[in-house]
């Protein structure tokens, strides 16, 4: 798995929220905002690259609790563009990379009194990439790519119901 995909897989679960819904059962929406990081070394063309920057990155989801313990969430996830000034040949080069994905999650959820639970999920996320580069020195625009997967996904978290539909 390479570290990008661990990077958007990670920050699924990191920036994943509590469902807004404190019935047992049924419908629940949520947004969630966090920080995604791009970070990983390489060789291109024999060159040495190290890129290590992040965005911030933001999460809406829904999904059906099928009772109190399960449930089932899919969202979509933005992780914003992650810019960093790389030297690559001697030339200094900036370098845009950019995550967008979808999830599915299956949710596992542990009452912890009336209000108060932990949770954990585990699924899948099929994300995109793409990057883009452009030279400093002549503000040319470069090379344009992307790349897509599919790779596991999970996340773990607390949660408080403030009533029956906030949590």
């Amino acid at each position: 798995m390479s570290k990008l995909t661990w990077a958007v897989a990670m920050a699924l679960g990191l920036i994943s929220m509590p469902a807004l819904a404190a019935d047992d059962q049924g419908f629940y929406a949520g947004a969630g905002i966090g920080e995604l990081s791009v970070d990983f070394e390489g060789d291109l063309d024999e060159s040495p690259l190290s890129f290590d920057d992040g965005d911030t990155a933001f999460r809406v989801f829904g999904g059906w609790q099928f009772n109190e313990n399960f449930g089932l969430e899919g969202g979509y996830i933005d992780g914003g563009t992650a810019s960093e000034q790389l030297n690559f040949e001697g030339f200094d080069v900036d370098v845009d990379i950019g995550v967008t994905g979808f999830d599915l999650m299956l949710r596992g959820i542990l009452p912890l009194g009336e209000s108060f639970f932990a949770f954990a999920q585990v699924g899948g996320i099929f994300w995109d990439a793409d990057f883009k580069t452009r030279d400093v020195s002549s503000s040319a625009e470069g090379e344009r790519d992307s790349d897509s997967g599919e790779d596991l996904a999970y996340g773990a978290g607390f949660g408080f119901n403030f009533g029956e539909n906030a949590g």
